[in-house]
């Protein structure tokens, strides 16, 4: 199959390129701006052909999109919704973004568009969440996710697309950005310092990436695989025990500084995937438990911090 990925410097999409080539049996195309660091996937790109452009000017990547003629999309662009930028207006041009690319690949024959969307299309209801959970979301970015999955869906209908939308939960593993949760403990303790974090009461839903990336592809390859689809472990850890793992992974005697950060004032407390429909629709499993997952996250951390 030949395949069109956005998003492949990202850390999820470079998991999910790294799945696309490891068969040998795709032709993989990624869409990659000029002049920003590919650092996750320098060691791939001899194996890809590079399209460079930006999904915010889509006139330019017409030709090249053609040129390719991929079978399938799988976009996987979209800003790192930190703290910090969570709420802000600049995703609604993301929402413009996945639209004009479902555009482009109905101009250059495109039969399947598959989307990374996110847990943050619920919002933050303390429930189990299916696929018809109604969509409540109380940030931006998640507003922003719900209108992209619902306009590109309706729009690859309209071109006669097939279309899958994946809802993330709380992706983790080797080459997450230091500024999220995993990490940024993680190397704090590694420097000895006492990292000050929430009580960590909440009850969230971690699936390791390769996982994460093995689900994706298998919902993209499989031509019976359409809507929306939970991506998640479908089990929750507690916060407080997530971070205590880490910590005796690397030292049980350092400390943490539980609840000398107050919680967000749009705080998920509970964050849990029902993934019944997932597993039966393409026969997919978590293959990775949490031990297993952050004992390996921290292994790379290590590695990481002596580059």
């Amino acid at each position: 199959m030949r395949v069109l990925l956005t998003g492949a410097s990202g850390f999820v999409g470079s998991h999910l390129l790294a799945r696309f080539l490891r068969t040998g049996e795709h032709a993989v195309a990624v869409v990659l701006r000029p002049g920003r660091p590919h650092r996750r996937i320098e060691h791939l790109l001899d194996r890809v052909e590079v399209l460079a452009g930006d999904l915010a000017q889509p006139e330019a990547l017409a030709e090249p999109v053609q040129r390719f003629a991929p079978e399938l999309v799988l976009h996987a662009a979209w800003a790192n919704p930190n703290s910090e930028n969570r709420d802000s207006a600049q995703h609604a041009d993301h929402v413009t973004h996945a639209l004009e690319l479902v555009k482009l690949a109905h101009a250059a024959g495109v039969r399947h568009f598959v989307g990374i969307g996110s847990q943050a299309e619920y919002g933050t209801a303390a429930v189990r969440a299916d696929e018809s959970e109604p969509a409540q979301p109380v940030t931006f970015y998640g507003v922003a996710k719900l209108c992209a999955g619902l306009l590109s869906g309706k729009l690859c209908a309209t071109f006669g697309i097939r279309f899958a939308w994946l809802r993330l939960f709380a992706a983790y593993g080797p080459g997450e950005d230091d500024n999220w949760l995993i990490p940024s403990v993680g190397r704090a303790l590694l420097a000895g310092q006492r990292p000050a974090t929430t009580e960590g009461k909440q009850r969230w839903d971690y699936l390791f990436v390769e996982d994460v990336a093995e689900a994706a592809y298998r919902v993209a390859v499989l031509p019976s695989a359409t809507g929306i689809f939970n991506l998640g472990s479908g089990r929750v850890q507690t916060i407080r025990e997530v971070i205590e793992t880490v910590r005796d992974l690397i030292d049980p005697q350092a400390r943490v500084g539980f609840g000398e950060r107050a919680y967000g004032p749009d705080q998920v407390m509970h964050m849990e995937a029902k993934i019944d429909r997932l597993r039966q629709v393409t026969g997919w499993a978590p293959e990775t438990d949490l031990a297993t997952g952050l004992r390996r996250t921290v292994d790379w951390l290590r590695r990481a911090d002596r580059v």
